[in-house]
Parts: structure tokens; C-alpha cells; sequence
């Protein structure tokens, strides 16, 4: 904004010198205000459209942040999930080993006997 509004202000000097120029020159003829008036309601629109879009953003910004947390508490929850389903996995792991050895020692126990 503050960028908007310096050059804002550095264009604004520099036409008005222009047209102070431009109207010392030509005192005689009648000046039209045409590109000025133009101008002005360019300068105007794309105000106001800024305006607008700061109010969309103010207005969206704290939902767009409450999206955010839930997404950041939805990614916890999913990870811890996962670290459970590891340890799961690990624990189904070794209860199948324990279970094969298990059988392997049962196996062996019945053929030596």
C-alpha cells in the first residue's frame, strides 16, 4: 500500500508539471480534460478494485487460518494413527515368528520323540 501510494504521489507531481507546461503554452486554446478525466476514473476503478480485494482477503483470512489448524490437527491425528499402525504391524510381526518358532520346536519335539 504504502509502495501504491508513494508512486501515487511521484505521478501525480510529474503530470502536474506537465500540465502546468502544457498550459502555460497554450494559454490561448481551450484545454481539454478528457485524458485527465480518463485517467482519473482508471486510477479510481483499480482503487476501489484493491479495495474490494482487501476486504475479500480480510474477510477470508481467518477462515482460510481455521482451515489451516484443522488441516495441522487432522496431519497429527493421521500420523499418529500410522505410528500405531507400525507398531501394529511390528507386534504382528513377532507374534508370527514367536508362532513359527513356536510350531518349528513343536515339529522338532514330536519327530525326535
Amino acid at each position: 500500500m504504502q509502495e501504491m501510494q508513494t508512486e501515487a504521489e511521484s505521478m501525480a507531481f510529474e503530470e502536474h508539471s506537465f500540465f502546468q507546461t502544457e498550459c502555460e503554452e497554450h494559454l490561448e486554446e481551450t484545454i481539454a480534460f478528457d485524458t485527465h478525466e480518463k485517467q482519473f476514473s482508471d486510477v479510481k476503478n483499480k482503487i476501489y478494485d484493491a479495495f474490494q480485494i482487501l476486504q475479500e482477503t480480510n474477510l477470508l483470512e481467518p477462515q482460510a487460518e481455521e482451515l489451516l489448524k484443522q488441516r495441522d490437527r487432522i496431519k497429527k491425528e493421521l500420523d499418529a494413527i500410522q505410528r500405531d499402525m507400525s507398531a501394529k504391524d511390528m507386534l504382528l510381526v513377532q507374534e508370527q515368528n514367536a508362532w513359527k518358532e513356536d510350531r518349528i520346536q513343536s515339529l522338532f519335539l514330536i519327530r525326535n520323540s
